[in-house]
């Protein structure tokens, strides 16, 4: 008589997770806290209400910025004019492209920007379609 042992081993491991695409995370926790400026308790907050360098310097950008603000109603501001020039300021295709940016301010001039290939022409023909002397 034969007798035949059978042994059954199970061996269990934890559920192993390998990640084959990258994944885009952003990670943190390892940030520090964002500052607050109007928080009197903040460290940073004491030590500059306390160093008198910084506190001239501070007054001195905020005497500045008043003085900029009161300067700036002769600015214009709704009345500017963004002409793009060239030929894919007409109609947008893959091989074409704007040449240049004119800005026009009414009684203050204008600001010619990102001036490429081909813009003197574009602005000959601007101009010459509004009836102005290109001279």
């Amino acid at each position: 008589m034969t007798v035949y042992l059978i042994i059954q081993i199970n061996l269990k491991l934890p559920i192993i997770d390998f990640p084959y695409e990258p994944s885009f995370k952003i990670y943190t926790s390892n940030l520090p806290e964002l500052f607050d400026h109007n928080d009197e308790n903040s460290r940073v907050v004491k030590e500059l209400n306390e160093n008198i360098k910084y506190l001239n310097i501070a007054t001195q950008v905020q005497e500045e910025v008043a003085k900029a603000t009161t300067k700036a109603t002769d600015i214009p501001r709704n009345n500017v004019i963004v002409i793009t020039l060239g030929t894919g300021s007409t109609l947008p295709a893959k091989y074409r492209n704007v040449s240049s940016m004119l800005l026009t301010m009414p009684n203050n001039g204008c600001i010619l920007l990102d001036v490429g290939e081909g813009t003197f022409a574009a602005l000959l023909r601007l101009f010459s379609s509004c009836g102005k002397s290109h001279d």
